[in-house]
């Protein structure tokens, strides 16, 4: 009996004729190619109805009136937000966040967080003068600081010196986008910034400038400000697993549904780290190079966490003052990856890889609370390229 037309057999699967039966191991390896043809073709379809819905969204975008770089998601814009908290927010409440040069990501995340969080001020670290101007040109309640200048002789040359030293690796070298030293220099300024940035309020939000707020954030759970809201979600974090039990004497800590504490934001309490910085240090001040003695030899590259380390802590020590959310609220990059960007680049004159508003909008109405942008993690977008040395898409 010939096949339907348009019907294909999955290779390796008995035919329609019957035969003799094969032996059960045969029959299994059949059964696992039919699965994986047919999850191949499933791919397929979903990727060419991708790109179609892609070209014809970029297609569209590009006759809209006004510069793509001008337009704004509608969340964004839209008056009055959602509920109580978001008229309100936490204009008592401080925000510390790094960006190695202002993008029109790191544009959208200083917008959203004045538009759903409404802090005092949002302090971006940043290694020069130049752009911190920039930034500081961004919202009246941006204030700048140097990377170099926050916690006393540690800056990405001394940090590389002395993984150099201490591990005979490179420690400027190249790791998905980033240097290994500007990677742990990032990570001590948001551990030091509690103890070294004048004038933070008591409690005051961390907050990576590649992601953004999609509605309003809870920084608290219950009345009062006693419980902090923990999120959830974050990827396998076995890397950083060797630092803190090197350095605590304790097991890192993993969310009730088995994902990691790093979310990419996260409210910190100044006491609960100034304990946390005691326990790292021999002496004042010490901390940084106690961590980066306690590496793992294998893994330097990546192996240690501060959003891991801040949360375990506060879970070992103080657990009547964390709320862990029940469920992941956010997502880390749009789904499509390089393919998505590649998409939105089309839709811009410039060609920069830019977070479209109509992704953005799509990601607020799926009902995320914030979305991270990775503009320098794929090679496509240039964000390395000797012209965007200052700035990307700002």
């Amino acid at each position: 009996m010939p096949m339907p037309r348009g019907r294909r057999r999955a290779p390796g699967l008995p035919g329609p004729r019957g035969g003799a039966a094969p032996p059960p191991e045969a029959a299994a390896a059949a059964a696992a190619r039919g699965w994986r043809w047919r999850w191949r073709r499933r791919r397929r379809r979903r990727w060419a109805l991708l790109l179609g819905a892609g070209a014809a969204a970029a297609a569209a975008w590009r006759l809209l009136p006004g510069s793509p770089g001008e337009r704004l998601p509608g969340f964004l814009l839209a008056e009055g937000g959602e509920g109580p908290l978001a008229a309100a927010g936490y204009p008592d409440v401080d925000v510390v966040g790094l960006a190695v040069k202002p993008t029109c990501v790191t544009r959208l995340a200083v917008l959203a967080l004045n538009r759903f969080l409404k802090p005092r001020s949002i302090r971006i670290v940043t290694p020069t003068r130049e752009k911190c101007a920039v930034f500081e040109g961004m919202a009246a309640n941006v204030r700048c600081l140097l990377d170099g200048e926050v916690v006393p002789g540690v800056s990405k040359g001394t940090v590389g010196d002395y993984i150099s030293a201490r591990y005979r690796e490179d420690g400027q070298a190249q790791n998905a986008g980033r240097t290994t030293a500007g990677w742990y220099l990032q990570q001590f300024v948001k551990l030091g910034a509690a103890r070294h940035v004048p004038g933070l309020s008591d409690h005051f939000v961390l907050w990576d400038m590649d992601m953004i707020a999609l509605r309003p954030l809870a920084l608290f759970e219950g009345p009062g400000r006693k419980k902090v809201r923990f999120n959830v979600g974050g990827k396998d974090a076995r890397h950083y697993e060797h630092a803190y039990a090197a350095l605590t004497g304790r097991p890192l800590e993993y969310a009730p549904d088995g994902t990691s504490f790093v979310t990419h934001w996260m409210t910190i309490y100044k006491p609960h780290m100034e304990e946390l910085l005691r326990q790292f240090e021999t002496e004042r001040d010490d901390w940084p190079w106690r961590i980066l003695d306690a590496l793992e030899p294998k893994k330097v590259y990546m192996g240690f966490s501060e959003y891991a380390s801040y949360a375990s802590w506060v879970r070992q020590r103080h657990p009547e003052d964390m709320h862990v959310v029940p469920r992941r609220t956010w997502i880390r990059h749009p789904p499509g990856g390089a393919l998505l960007d590649a998409f939105q680049m089309l839709a811009r004159k410039d060609r920069l890889c830019c977070p479209s508003p109509a992704v953005l909008d799509a990601l607020h109405r799926a009902g995320y609370e914030y979305a991270g942008y990775e503009v320098g993690h794929h090679a496509l977008c240039g964000y390395q390229r000797p012209e965007h040395e200052l700035s990307y898409g700002v």
